[in-house]
């Protein structure tokens, strides 16, 4: 009957590696890391948690140079499971599921500026049913594709009115981009990300500017329109009672000549008339300065709205400057997160590869003194034999 095998058993060792990456902890026959362990990488960062097969499995933490740190479940060297993820840099809090190295599934994001969702997520991403408050007590409800609301989303306000469809997706830029503009400045940080965060408040600063410009230049075109439109009608309408006073006086008192020229009151009736044509002609004249004055004040009305609409289309023009360079920022961002994931995995990568490589030299090795082993005890054999 063969004897039991015997499983290996746990020693604590200390391997550093040619690349710079040091491990401390548990290992089982001193060939791979197994157990509680510390691995202190040439970057900076360092990984105290579970190990399986020389890949981080179970719970641990992971701290980078910047100061983001995660804590939670681990699966073959990937988050998975339940987690919490900070970022200081930019003051970010993230508690909830990931799947395979990615926030995916049910979490909460509490962001620097005050704003917290609670709901579903999808590679990084608010995707699927899920709520957001925003520090001014609003709350938009429904759900998100991609970072983006959708046409169902139902935004209320902390009064208690409440908005749906397309207004309520604006409504929720618009409080989002408030809340950016109005929270405190991010903590001190690496160069460009600190640029990269003071451009992304400017830029949210000068859309909700062009936003304000755009809804005043609105107001007051709209304003200007309704004062025109009543300006121009009882214009329109003195002048034309103007116009038909002056005939028909005209026409009355030719009738009047006509019939008093025959008369011997003819003379005194020809004073009487000419006064009463001199009114006549200086009533046309006061209907000619009103008629003067409605097409100056209609001059001047197209004026204004000329410079009204110059001014909207400029703020218009100005906002979507802004939206550009705050969608450019945000890419930039993104860009930036990727390339550290892929640095990191690379890392990661580079340092498994070694494993496989220390594992296999070992290996080798072991083969080679067990061949030597199995070559000597042959030729102890054959000596016995020769005696």
């Amino acid at each position: 009957m063969a004897p039991p095998k015997r499983e290996p058993s746990l020693r604590r060792i200390v391997v550093r590696f040619a690349n710079g990456d040091e491990y401390e902890g548990e290992s089982i026959g001193g060939k791979q890391a197994d157990g509680q362990g510390t691995m202190r990488y040439a970057d900076g960062s360092t990984y105290k948690g579970t190990w399986k097969a020389n890949e981080q499995d179970g719970f641990g933490a992971y701290y980078t140079v910047t100061g983001a740190c995660y804590e939670g479940h681990w699966q073959s060297g990937k988050m998975e499971g339940t987690g919490k993820y900070k970022t200081p840099l930019y003051g970010n809090i993230y508690n909830g599921d990931f799947k395979a190295g990615n926030i995916e599934g049910h979490g909460t994001m509490e962001w620097r500026d005050g704003c917290v969702y609670v709901g579903e997520w999808l590679n990084a991403m608010q995707h699927g049913h899920g709520s957001t408050r925003y520090p001014n007590g609003d709350v938009a409800e429904g759900d998100w594709k991609e970072n983006m609301p959708t046409e169902n989303v139902v935004y209320w306000f902390a009064s208690g009115e409440r908005m749906t469809g397309r207004a309520a997706m604006a409504a929720v830029l618009k409080a989002r981009l408030s809340a950016i503009r109005a929270s405190p400045p991010p903590k001190p940080s690496p160069p460009p990300l600190v640029l990269d965060e003071q451009a992304t408040k400017a830029a949210a600063d000068a859309v909700i500017k062009g936003f304000a410009a755009l809804e005043v230049a609105n107001a007051a075109a709209s304003a200007i329109k309704d004062i025109s439109e009543v300006a121009e009608t009882v214009g329109k309408d003195a002048a034309h009672a103007a116009m038909g006073v002056a005939t028909t006086m005209v026409a009355a008192l030719s009738e009047d000549m006509s019939k008093l020229a025959m008369t011997k009151a003819g003379q005194e009736a020809e004073a009487k008339t000419k006064a009463q044509d001199k009114k006549v002609k200086e009533a046309a004249k006061e209907a000619a300065k009103r008629a003067e004055a409605k097409a100056k004040a209609k001059e001047a009305k197209d004026a204004i709205r000329r410079k009204a609409e110059a001014t909207e289309a400029e703020a218009k023009a100005k906002a979507k400057e802004k939206m550009q360079e705050l969608m450019a920022a945000a890419e930039m961002r993104e860009a930036a997160a990727k390339a550290a994931k892929a640095a990191e995995e690379k890392a990661r990568r580079q340092y498994i590869n070694e494993q496989r490589r220390n594992k296999a030299v070992a290996a080798e090795k072991q083969a080679a003194r067990a061949a030597a082993s199995e070559a000597w005890i042959a030729s102890q054999k054959n000596a016995r034999k020769r005696k």
